[in-house]
């Protein structure tokens, strides 16, 4: 499978979207929506021709790839991950919080597909599902 798209929400540096909070015409998932408002994912597209990650300190660079190893299990999400500068911060709203982190993977061999038969996924070679990870509260 290859990963073609993380999404994150209030994990680490990544809070949430603020563009698309913002821009009236935004397309809103309703898995977005919390009893506080609309939040939307941080959305990451992932070129399948990208061998580094290249920026400035501090700019997310290894959020991302925290992210995605929270997305592949490799790593637990846990509260310690939750964006200390949101404001529903544990802190500030009385209330534990875990991020949000998912990807979009397609399907790229047979073999895979087999195995997402297993787990009541059906795709077929090239085609796409998304996998979240929820935060809880």
């Amino acid at each position: 499978m290859r990963l073609t798209r993380v999404y994150v929400r209030f994990f680490k540096s990544f809070n949430f979207d603020y563009e698309r909070r913002a821009n009236e015409k935004a397309q809103r998932a309703a898995w977005e929506t919390l009893p506080e408002g609309w939040y939307p994912h941080v959305r990451l597209d992932v070129d399948p021709q990208i061998t580094a990650i290249v920026g400035a300190n501090e700019s997310g660079k290894s959020h991302l790839l925290d992210a995605i190893e929270c997305v592949m299990g490799v790593r637990e999400v846990s509260r310690s991950h939750f964006c200390r500068y949101s404001q529903l911060f544990s802190v500030e709203t009385d209330e534990v919080r875990i991020p949000d982190v998912g990807a979009v993977f397609t399907v790229t061999r047979s073999a895979e597909s087999e195995v997402l038969t297993t787990l009541d996924v059906s795709r077929a070679v090239g085609q796409t599902f998304l996998f979240m990870r929820p935060g809880q509260g």
